[in-house]
């Protein structure tokens, strides 16, 4: 199952925190390129990918949970789109 949310809010580290856990990046941002004729080869956003740790485990293994935040060009800075699942 998948979940997308939209966000107007400032995207920060602090909507990553929950009393359960929290949403760790892996890698760095990564430039989403377009592949259309009308933007082929132009950057049209980036995307960010997390996985949630919870603070039960002491040696704060990762779950199944992947989070993506999409930060596209054609939004304001401040506007992200979510897409949550269970791996």
């Amino acid at each position: 199952m998948v979940w997308f949310f939209f966000s107007c809010d400032e995207y920060n580290e602090e909507i990553l925190k929950t009393n359960s856990g929290y949403w760790k990046e892996t890698v760095s941002n990564t430039p989403i390129i377009g592949k259309w004729i009308t933007s082929n080869g132009v950057k049209i956003g980036e995307k960010q990918v997390l996985v949630f740790q919870s603070y039960e485990n002491i040696n704060g293994s990762k779950s199944d949970w992947v989070m993506h935040v999409y930060q596209p060009t054609f939004l304001p800075p401040n506007q992200v789109i979510f897409r949550i699942y269970d791996v």
